[in-house]
């Protein structure tokens, strides 16, 4: 229960329950918390809906904190070869299993795919990431190095 002692000037307490793997919301007597907008509702394991009348509240569900980004596409607009007699320009994928959320990462492929070049001639390149959906991912501003290695069979 939230005492008056504790966290003096503190509305709103939020911290991650190991134990049940949900994010807990202790509050203030007199304070409700809107969730019905937008997605931070989903992302801290919440229904959209106004927590109020009570002070301790805990997630119905396990937190999004990755948005259900699980696997990273990085798509290239020069290259095309056929996956399951589907055409496509993914360059290189990768799972975020074993990414630390909110940190910059490196990977490095350890095997070479040599991919067909969709060009006679190369002015310009156009690389893009997705997640799973092919939804592209808002990088926050981060700026992202790429290594491309070309050959002339």
């Amino acid at each position: 229960m939230y005492s008056d002692d504790e966290n003096k000037g503190c509305i709103f307490d939020v911290y991650f329950d190991f134990t049940i793997y949900r994010v807990v919301i202790l509050m203030a007597k007199d304070y409700e918390l809107d969730l019905t907008e937008g997605g931070f509702a989903s992302l801290i394991g919440y229904e959209k809906k106004i927590l109020k009348d009570e002070t301790n509240f805990t997630g119905e569900m396990i937190p999004n904190i990755t948005r259900s980004v699980d696997w990273v596409f990085i798509h290239c607009d020069f290259i095309s070869r056929r996956a399951n007699d589907l055409e496509n320009d993914v360059l290189y994928s990768s799972s975020t299993t074993n990414l630390q959320v909110s940190y910059p990462f490196e990977k490095e492929q350890y095997r070479l795919e040599f991919l067909p070049v969709n060009k006679t001639r190369i002015d310009y390149v156009r690389v893009w990431v997705t997640d799973g959906r092919n939804n592209i991912l808002d990088l926050n501003g981060l700026n992202i190095a790429l290594s491309v290695t070309i050959e002339e069979e």
